[in-house]
């Protein structure tokens, strides 16, 4: 204040004294250590669980997420040309293998899918081709597996339409399986006006065909349905 405006005032030394003597009790009651670290903690906890209901395969413990990729690393190899009968028979033994692992390996492999290079066709295809084999689906062992392969499909219309279709025909079939089907938000949210018209007809067809099997009390509401998929 003297240097701007001139003027020292004068104050007696005890007021700053006293201002910074008080300033950690003042904060103390505006913000306390402690609650913070609850607060955190509750947080990290709640993150933990989202993880946990969403696979969790980025969080595995280091050696568990090498036996994984020690497992898919084979199958995540194949070149891009290889037939779909090879590479679902690679699938299917990957995922016969990892039958004694002590977490779900699906997540991990869909993560591993994700990634932009490679692009992993090949074994997008085989992914699904397994998943939606009526033998593998009807079995129950790997409850995941249609919604594993579904998490593949986007954004290639190719992909979405063999899922589409083989899924149609597998609930045709056995109408139970709806439960392991995809989302129907999921199912409304991939009809979009860049797919052909064929893809986005057989959507429409699998989600019909999943609210037929459902029980009449967990059907979307008929203006609900309606407002949900969409007219392309």
């Amino acid at each position: 204040i003297g240097g701007v405006a001139g003027v020292v005032p004068m104050l007696s030394p005890i007021l700053p004294l006293a201002l910074s003597f008080l300033a950690v009790p003042l904060t103390r009651l505006l913000w306390s250590p402690g609650q913070a670290a609850k607060f955190e903690a509750l947080l990290e906890e709640a993150t933990g669980r989202i993880e946990g209901a969403s696979g969790g395969a980025s969080h595995l413990p280091p050696v568990v997420a090498e036996r994984v990729d020690a497992l898919l690393n084979p199958l995540l190899a194949l070149p891009e040309d290889t037939p779909d009968a090879e590479v679902t028979v690679a699938v299917a033994a990957a995922m016969e293998g990892a039958g004694d692992f002590p977490v779900d390996v699906l997540p991990r492999l869909i993560d591993r899918l994700d990634q932009i290079e490679p692009p992993h066709g090949a074994v997008k295809r085989g992914l699904i081709l397994w998943a939606t084999d009526p033998t593998v689906a009807g079995t129950g062992r790997h409850s995941g597996a249609l919604r594993a392969a579904w998490a593949t499909t986007w954004p290639d219309a190719g992909l979405l339409h063999l899922f589409a279709t083989r899924a149609l025909a597998l609930v045709a079939a056995q109408p139970d399986l709806w439960r392991q089907m995809p989302d129907l938000g999921e199912l409304n949210l991939s009809l979009e006006e860049a797919n052909p018209e064929a893809v986005n007809a057989t959507i429409r067809l699998l989600i019909a065909r999943i609210e037929a099997a459902m029980p009449p009390d967990l059907r979307p509401a008929a203006e609900d349905a309606a407002g949900a998929v969409p007219t392309v």
